[in-house]
């Protein structure tokens, strides 16, 4: 997926890839042992933060996802909303495949090194495509990160999605775009939110990205960016949760006060009632498309349950809402479940009835995103708009 025929090594990012899965991986490795120990907190240089931000950003980016959507024959062939901004990119740098672009992005964030200063924000503006440098700035500045294990290891556990470290929390509004040039029908676009991005490392184990928006004492700044008239104002599933940001040791300043590589963040482990470790994997099964991995059949039963009968993974009827909700059904009945007690269907508000018949394809965001007056705010958008970078 990561051959660069136009380099005299065609594997060299798949190498670049693998030395910075090692250095997260040491990161990951040392919290673990720091769990078995019982300790209760972990210490992380800025350098290494940094790092297991980059990879984290990386993993959802290389994700099949984001391949299928770059491995086009031509641009002709491109089907995405930012169609225009990428065959510019492309005349300017004399690409020939969208996919030239995709493999040039993760170049140049491997090749950037994360500065305490900043300036690496410039530099990876200046070597990137502009619209995936700005969400993967974005990634690594507009969150803080937190390690969460559950109260309970003996009963609870968090599950892994082969797409696990791709998912995010937050609410979404759509909007059908069409091809500025041709007129075609692109993919579907609009704003959304990233409240949570989740990366399971084991049924211990969980780093959340929590966005600083939801930090103890931005209430009003959270109140402000859902009036805003194109983002969906409804909370998000975690709003009650509280996760403790990690304590900094800067330690000595240099004389002109400036930040290190070396500065120090001690990170809580910090556990998680039984409720929210459900509710972490019900997002995750949500998401889920090829293979769920779990260790205690028990707990995974539970959890099965929690996400089948959650409102707001409920499918609509007659709308294939693509999460293969049948298979998961029958694996909880594998596990000794009863599905016939399962919710089947979300009941829909005359409201939201209404919309459907405007614009079918709205029916999944209506559970997760404002839906009054969600239908004149997405006609508002503009087909310029890229939702990752809002």
């Amino acid at each position: 997926m990561y051959r660069d025929a136009t380099a005299s090594d065609a594997n060299h990012i798949e190498k670049q890839l693998s030395v910075l899965e090692q250095v997260a991986s040491r990161v990951f490795n040392r919290t673990k042992a720091a769990q078995k120990l019982g300790a209760a907190s972990v210490d992380v240089t800025r350098t290494e933060l940094n790092t297991i931000r980059k990879f984290l950003f990386v993993m959802k980016y290389r994700n099949q996802r984001f391949w299928q959507k770059y491995n086009r024959p031509s641009i002709a062939e491109y089907i995405e909303v930012d169609k225009s901004y990428v065959a510019n990119f492309m005349r300017q740098r004399g690409f020939k495949k969208p996919a030239e672009v995709w493999l040039c992005t993760i170049k140049a964030i491997l090749d950037t090194r994360i500065d305490p200063q900043g300036k690496w924000k410039e530099t990876v503006l200046e070597k990137a495509f502009e619209h995936d440098a700005l969400w993967f700035i974005m990634n690594m500045t507009e969150s803080y990160l937190n390690f969460c294990t559950p109260q309970d290891p003996e009963h609870d556990e968090f599950i892994i999605t082969e797409n696990g470290f791709g998912i995010h929390e937050g609410p979404t509004a759509v909007n059908p775009t069409t091809d500025p040039i041709t007129g075609a029908e692109l993919a579907e676009t609009g704003k959304y939110t990233e409240y949570h991005k989740i990366a399971p490392l084991s049924p211990r184990l969980l780093v959340v990205l929590r966005s600083n928006f939801l930090r103890p004492g931005q209430e009003q700044m959270l109140r402000a960016l859902r009036a805003t008239p194109d983002i969906p104002d409804t909370p998000s599933l975690f709003e009650d949760l509280r996760l403790e940001a990690a304590k900094p040791s800067y330690g000595i300043l240099s004389d002109h006060g400036e930040l290190s590589d070396d500065h120090v963040f001690t990170f809580k482990i910090q556990k998680l009632s039984r409720k929210w470790v459900d509710l972490f994997n019900t997002v995750a099964l949500a998401e889920a498309r090829k293979s769920i991995t779990w260790k205690s059949d028990a707990a995974m039963q539970r959890t099965m349950r929690a996400y089948l009968e959650h409102p707001a993974f409920r499918p609509v009827q007659g709308l294939d809402m693509g999460e293969k909700r049948e298979l998961k059904e029958k694996l909880f009945t594998l596990l000794g479940g009863d599905a016939t007690t399962i919710p089947k269907v979300f009941t829909m508000t005359d409201e939201m009835k209404r919309e459907l018949k405007k614009n079918p394809k709205l029916a999944p965001y209506f559970k997760l995103g404002k839906t009054t007056p969600l239908y004149q705010r997405l006609r508002a958008y503009s087909h310029q708009e890229e939702p990752p970078l809002a």
